[in-house]
């Protein structure tokens, strides 16, 4: 029953996040002009056994996503990120291709960084690998591994009212949808706490305590 719920959840997740991508403005940490340019976006590789995923994330590159995982192996199961982040209704939506298809999240915290957007694709990960990462203490003074701030914190023409709205409407549905009930409350209470543009680096170990990792070792 459970998983029903969860399935339904996830599909109707999809729906109200297909609905609004076309008019998604604004990324987090990259400028929405040049977004809109055409520049910038996400690049996309196979390197041995991962999908790598590299790059500010823009509007639209949820179809580059999924047009890309068509002409990969199916046997290549892991998605590896490095991204400061970006759109995040973009990267909620890869999220849900991510989990709905079975694939698995992979960031090395020892020498990469996934931020701001970018944590939304790695909670998606069905396993969600954080190698690395043991040597960061958690807090705003590392510049790797898993990073989190309040969603829309550069935009200074928005009320917290507004950004609060958004956050609740879509990011906390999507958290929920995607990880336990106490590794979706760590990332709220992570991206909550944090309501500048800095971001909140997490050790490995608390986010294998949180439920955010299932593993601290690289796959395999």
């Amino acid at each position: 029953m459970q998983c029903f719920r969860r399935s339904s959840a996830l599909a109707a997740l999809t729906l109200a996040l297909w609905a609004i991508i076309p008019s998604a403005a604004g990324a987090q940490g990259y400028s929405a002009t040049v977004c809109a340019k055409g520049e910038g976006g996400i690049t996309l590789s196979v390197q041995g056994p991962l999908i790598v995923l590299k790059g500010g994330i823009c509007p639209g590159d949820d179809a580059k996503f999924v047009a890309f995982l068509a002409t990969v192996d199916p046997s290549i199961r892991t998605i590896k990120l490095t991204s400061g982040g970006g759109n995040g209704q973009a990267a909620q939506a890869m999220g849900v291709v991510i989990r709905e298809r079975g694939y698995s999240t992979y960031v090395d915290g020892s020498k990469d960084r996934c931020a701001s957007a970018c944590t939304h694709i790695f909670a998606s990960g069905v396993k969600r690998y954080y190698a690395g990462a043991g040597s960061i203490v958690t807090g705003p003074d590392s510049t790797r591994g898993l990073g989190y701030h309040y969603p829309n914190s550069r935009h200074t023409d928005e009320t917290d009212a507004d950004k609060d709205k958004g956050f609740n409407a879509m990011t906390v549905p999507y958290l929920n949808s995607m990880l336990s009930p106490d590794g979706a409350k760590a990332v709220i209470a992570l991206m909550s706490g944090n309501r500048t543009p800095k971001v909140t680096w997490l050790n490995g170990d608390e986010a294998l305590r949180a439920g955010i990792a299932t593993s601290l070792v690289a796959p395999k």
